[in-house]
């Protein structure tokens, strides 16, 4: 399943991005870099390689990391997930989410909230 396809009925709704949908659903979504960036980090001539690979990097994680999310209030508006296990793998989430990353305290507090107000 994609995601993006299945959010934008296969191409019939125009515009939706990853971004926009999760500014929508209060998850962070990109908060430091977006794809768009990507091509001038890796040719960054004041970048060491290490800086670019750990920046584009941290990209991808938090790009993939807002996907889960999104997947999984998408469960909950289908109906595939009742409160009680969205809130679970919520808390898993959470449990092993890295807590050294760039990303790391945007994500964990936007998931302790999140857990907190989830009516």
């Amino acid at each position: 399943m994609d995601l993006m396809d299945s959010l934008s009925h296969h191409g019939v709704v125009r515009g939706l991005n990853l971004n926009g949908i999760c500014s929508m659903t209060n998850i962070p979504g990109k908060f430091d870099v977006s794809g768009d960036l990507v091509h001038a980090i890796y040719y960054n001539p004041d970048l060491s390689q290490k800086e670019k690979k750990d920046t584009i990097d941290s990209y991808c994680q938090s790009d993939a990391l807002n996907t889960y999310w999104l997947f999984l209030k998408y469960e909950v508006l289908k109906g595939a997930l009742n409160k009680e296990q969205y809130l679970g793998l919520l808390s898993d989430f959470l449990e092993k989410f890295p807590k050294e990353k760039s990303y790391s305290s945007v994500f964990i507090n936007a998931l302790e909230k999140e857990i907190r107000e989830f009516v």
